[in-house]
């Protein structure tokens, strides 16, 4: 909830959600604004941080810039249409544009974690942060590249690990047979006096 105070002052209370806690049973109820509160709101065991307000937060800056309430997180999490600010209001810049969308992301990890994060995407144009979706994409990538990586390594231990023994299994053959088709082995070793 944000109030404007008559001499223009902005105070903001309870970033979209209040809970109720019923001593005698032990739980949470959660009572959210729909649109304005992130996926986690709705447990009623979770973890909240940083980037549970700066999603709510996200979304109400949606809400001013293109006049249209975001659709439900829950809903997002499904199948997520919301349309990007941009794609709304063509003049919004396109790093307020990633902003938005990236502090709104569905998936907690993939949100602003702190406020100066936030801030620093939303002040500076060439802040290098990219689309939740895009990101996703890209740790994905990253993940696979990784594991494959891995991979090709354990396979080049093994198989050099299979070609060495198989050529030592070869020469002790050879030394195998030397020492069965010789009737006599003379082996000479240095000797010192002391």
């Amino acid at each position: 909830n944000i109030f404007i105070t008559v001499d223009n002052k902005v105070k903001i209370i309870d970033f979209g959600t209040a809970k109720f806690v019923d001593e005698n049973e032990r739980t949470r109820t959660n009572v959210v604004s729909e649109g304005y509160a992130p996926p986690e709101q709705y447990k009623t065991r979770t973890v909240e941080t940083p980037s549970t307000d700066i999603y709510s937060v996200g979304a109400t800056l949606y809400k001013a810039i293109t006049g249209n309430s975001p659709s439900g997180s829950l809903e997002r999490a499904l199948e997520d249409k919301l349309p990007c600010p941009k794609k709304v209001i063509r003049e919004v810049p396109d790093y307020i544009d990633v902003a938005i969308m990236k502090a709104m992301a569905v998936k907690n990890k993939l949100r602003f974690q702190n406020v100066d994060e936030f801030l620093s995407a939303l002040t500076e144009p060439n802040s290098g942060i990219d689309y939740p979706e895009r990101e996703e994409r890209k740790r994905v990538i990253r993940r696979n590249t990784l594991v494959l990586s891995i991979l090709t390594v354990v396979i080049f231990v093994v198989a050099a690990v299979l070609i060495v023994t198989q050529k030592r299994d070869e020469l002790f053959d050879v030394v195998k047979k030397d020492i069965n088709e010789t009737e006599t082995i003379d082996a000479y070793v240095p000797y010192e006096s002391d």
